[in-house]
């Protein structure tokens, strides 16, 4: 398996920066994957207390389990949480996804250029 397939498929499919490492670049892989999990994290810590209030409540019978109702309900929540650096995060860990895509393809290639190249 070439280089590129198997840098690109790892970083897509397992998690941002794994590409790097399998390619064995671990500053640029951490780098990814520090970056990645901080942002997972924050999503998480700001989601988690958001989704256990609204679960409790239908629960305890004070809001509907009906999707709609739900949907509504965690929209509001949010909007009234005052939490404006979630969109951001979410965001932030997309493009660091396909920036990793990005530069692990392109570490791929170069690293299949110079393999090719000391064959021959």
């Amino acid at each position: 398996m070439k280089q590129t397939l198997k840098g690109v498929l790892c970083s897509a499919l397992v998690f941002p920066g794994v590409g790097h490492l399998v390619l064995k670049a671990p500053k640029r892989g951490l780098l990814y994957v520090l970056l990645s999990l901080g942002c997972l994290i924050y999503v998480f810590s700001v989601l988690v207390p958001l989704v256990t209030d609204i679960v409790n409540e239908v629960v305890a019978g004070q809001a509907s389990a009906n999707p709609v109702d739900l949907n509504t309900l965690v929209h509001e929540r949010m909007m009234n949480s005052g939490n404006t650096n979630l969109g951001a995060a979410i965001w932030g860990m997309i493009a660091l996804w396909f920036i990793a895509l990005i530069d692990v393809f392109v570490l791929g290639r170069k690293r299949d250029r110079d393999l090719s190249n000391s064959e021959q």
